[in-house]
């Protein structure tokens, strides 16, 4: 098992590196429910509180690179309006998202030398 992957995941409670567990087979299952019937799934307590708290410390010092993002999107993630469906339909309904991402060579600085 990776030593550096016990420093990240809770492995006690989440065996991953036993896929034949009964504990991660559950995990999968409750997973793959969770997914066909909310198109969302979490796992809590996955990462350990000690891992968070280095991730958030390493991300606050750049957000001055954070790329903010605000539109208003439909629940397929399209931002035009389709007058050609009727008023009621699904991507005629938009919401507005607000996202903040770090580009790739922030987060990746050494794939890319």
């Amino acid at each position: 098992m990776n030593e550096r992957l016990k420093s990240i995941v809770d492995l006690e409670k989440y065996p991953i590196y036993d896929l034949n567990s009964p504990t991660i087979k559950n995990l999968i299952k409750r997973c793959k429910e969770e997914l066909d019937k909310f198109s969302c799934s979490t796992i809590p307590n996955f990462i350990l509180p000690k891992s968070l708290k280095i991730m958030n410390s390493e991300l606050e010092k750049q957000l001055d690179e954070v790329y903010m993002s605000k539109e208003s999107i439909n629940p397929y993630l399209y931002a035009e309006d389709n007058q050609n469906l009727p008023k009621e339909h699904p991507k005629r309904t938009f919401m507005n998202r607000y996202n903040g991402l770090f580009k790739f060579r922030i987060v990746f600085p050494k794939i890319l030398k």
